[in-house]
């Protein structure tokens, strides 16, 4: 007669046979396909001159690699997650005017409308633009319209929580977030030069610190160390517009360039020691004012050191608005 031990031994060989079966008869799933991901130094930028208006992503060379935008859709002011995955951007509503934000994966799949009605008035729908991540992806600040005036907003990154930070008489525009999530950059315009320039905010809305006045400074930005802030002044007179670089306290103001095209923003290179910035060209050639008289109409962004030094040999052409991802 077989012993007790002989007979869990025979069980025991049963059960992993049969196990051993049924593993080589079950399905297994294929692994899912990374999410595609804007890396360090690519571009993702805005051409004006593309069917309507259109994102693309570009690589380190400038050179396109894709357009992310549908057909027929006029995208503007693409700014792209911490970690490379998604693109937030302000689009064209469906039948419909102004535009609302929307968040879709780096390849432009996934498309989602992300406002609709920021203040819950109805006064600001189609009108939300200029989004911004903040550093961990799970809010993005925004621009909308409120109180008569264009105002700052966070919410979260899905839509949700809507809360408006700034409440002036004033339009209030290029949220960008301070590394720590605790402080918003922006720029701000009011009737009289004393009250425009570039500002900072916390986040509840306390605390404004403004770091420049006496003109109309726009789309400041930070280095990637935080050490600086770059942004374009507009003169409003002769000189048109020109790049600045300032300390993050405001102090050592410094001029690199001049000639920039009004809707473009700087962007920092990733190693903080260029930054591009958008120009007027002549690669695109407009009769603005119907007197058959052609103006430089393109647009094109270039790169300049901290020095002041163009670099002659870089152009990322056709591009009106910028994200240089680092």
């Amino acid at each position: 007669m077989p012993s007790k031990r002989s007979y869990r031994a025979a069980i025991l060989l049963v059960n992993t046979l049969a196990a051993a079966c049924t593993d080589s008869t079950r399905t297994v799933s294929p692994p899912q396909a990374a999410l595609p991901t804007i890396t360090r130094g690519q571009f993702v930028f805005l051409d004006e001159w593309a069917d309507y208006q259109a994102i693309f992503v570009a690589d380190s060379n400038g050179v396109k690699l894709k357009r992310i935008s549908p057909q027929n859709s006029i995208d503007r002011d693409p700014a792209v997650s911490p970690d490379g995955k998604k693109i937030a951007i302000s689009g064209s509503i469906p039948n419909g005017n102004g535009s609302d934000l929307y968040v879709m994966n780096a390849d432009g799949t996934n498309r989602i409308r992300i406002t609709t009605d920021p203040d819950g008035t109805g006064r600001m729908a189609g009108w939300s633009e200029q989004p911004a991540w903040s550093p961990d992806g799970k809010r993005i600040a925004f621009v909308g319209y409120s109180q008569n005036e264009l105002q700052i907003f966070v919410m979260n990154a899905d839509g949700t929580g809507i809360k408006q930070i700034t409440h002036w008489e004033a339009s209030s525009a290029s949220p960008e977030w301070s590394a720590d999530g605790k402080r918003i950059l922006f720029a701000r315009d009011m009737v009289g030069w004393e009250n425009k320039g570039i500002f900072e905010i916390d986040v509840d809305g306390s605390n404004v610190r403004q770091l420049t006045s006496g003109y109309r400074d726009r789309r400041p930005t930070r280095s990637p160390d935080g050490s600086r802030i770059a942004f374009v002044r507009d003169f409003q007179d002769s000189r048109g517009m020109s790049l600045f670089v300032m300390g993050s306290d405001a102090t050592d103001l410094k001029r690199l360039a001049d000639g920039l095209y009004w809707g473009a923003n700087p962007a920092w290179s990733p190693d903080g020691n260029s930054i591009a910035f958008g120009v007027t060209s002549s690669s695109k050639m407009c009769d603005y004012y119907d007197d058959g008289v052609l103006y430089p109409c393109g647009n094109e962004f270039k790169r300049v050191g901290l020095d002041g030094t163009i670099d002659p040999a870089w152009l990322l052409p056709t591009a009106a608005y910028v994200v240089w991802q680092r």
